[in-house]
């Protein structure tokens, strides 16, 4: 995809990092040819070709044992890291070949997550990984979870997945101020599923995370007006607007992001990968150029991150 080139050329450009493409060599020239791009496949950025690569026997071998229990014998192996891209650069990172990963812009999320997740394992609190996206408006940063994965999350899940945004919302230098979102307004609706969920969650988070601003639950215009709030609830924990907002459920999630992206100029970083043990990332295949290199940078920092935690 031409917009995958034009990323790998501007990280190389910006110095970000030393891009590996996966894809046929023909193809990718046709590509820059056809969009007068100029990039050295030999010295700009290092190529992999799933027909050609040279960690082919390396890879194969090592994603059969790690998924032999799971029906894929050695010659299902072989097609995979032959045939499936995003599979074979799961393992191009997990064999320490590559630093990180960035999939995802052409094809289904769930079918390019579900090839991560064969590859890598999760942190011990996640059930399945969770999506972070950041919405950069003129009011501010705001981040929004889940927005691709947990379809209802219990209060158990709403927790984990918090705690890790959290943490990713720390690695931009930005203190989370959180809000735990719902159609319920502290207890004005207790009995729906996601306020209860909430509730429930929100002991969970402030009996792990006691220095952590949080808040709920809440209407989403409550989470981002602290005089609404005040007025409902003056003695609330939270102070200022929210810029973390977890979401009950995968719909609410999905189409907040998606009016958003919509209906304003804001700029979008994501969706960012919670959860899943190693600094790899599945795209929208609506993905802008820009988001992309965004991402790659965003990858990188989390990639050293990993690199200094375990030295």
């Amino acid at each position: 995809d031409v917009r995958v080139i034009r990323a790998a050329i501007a990280c190389m450009q910006e110095g970000i990092a030393k891009p590996i493409l996966i894809g046929r060599r023909k193809r990718i020239e046709e590509r820059l040819a056809e969009n007068h791009l100029q990039l050295d496949l030999d010295k700009d950025v290092q190529l992999i070709e799933p027909m050609n690569n040279p960690h082919y026997e390396e890879c194969w071998r090592h994603y059969h044992e790690l998924r032999a229990r799971e029906g894929i014998d050695p010659a299902e192996a072989r097609v995979q890291m032959n045939t499936r891209p995003t599979t074979l650069a799961a393992m191009l990172v997990k064999l320490g070949y590559a630093d990180t990963m960035l999939c995802g812009v052409i094809g289904r999320y769930d079918r390019h997550l579900r090839r991560v997740r064969g590859v890598f394992g999760l942190h011990d609190d996640m059930t399945q990984p969770a999506a972070l996206s950041l919405m950069l408006t003129p009011k501010g940063a705001i981040f929004i979870t889940d927005t691709q994965v947990h379809e209802n999350p219990n209060a158990d899940e709403l927790t984990a997945i918090t705690l890790h945004a959290a943490k990713a919302v720390e690695m931009f230098g930005i203190t989370p101020k959180v809000a735990l979102l719902s159609a319920s307004n502290f207890g004005t609706r207790a009995d729906l599923p996601s306020a209860r969920h909430m509730h429930a969650a929100l002991a969970k988070i402030r009996a792990r995370r006691p220095d952590l601003e949080i808040e709920g639950e809440m209407k989403a215009d409550y989470a981002l007006i602290e005089q609404l709030r005040q007025e409902v609830f003056p003695g609330n924990r939270l102070q200022g607007m929210a810029n973390l907002l977890i979401m009950p459920n995968l719909d609410a999630g999905n189409i907040s992001l998606n009016l958003l992206k919509a209906a304003t100029d804001a700029t979008m970083v994501g969706p960012m990968l919670l959860g899943v043990d190693a600094p790899v990332h599945v795209l929208t295949n609506n993905a802008t150029t820009r988001r992309i290199i965004n991402m790659a940078a965003v990858a990188v920092v989390e990639a050293q991150m990993a690199k200094n935690q375990t030295h």
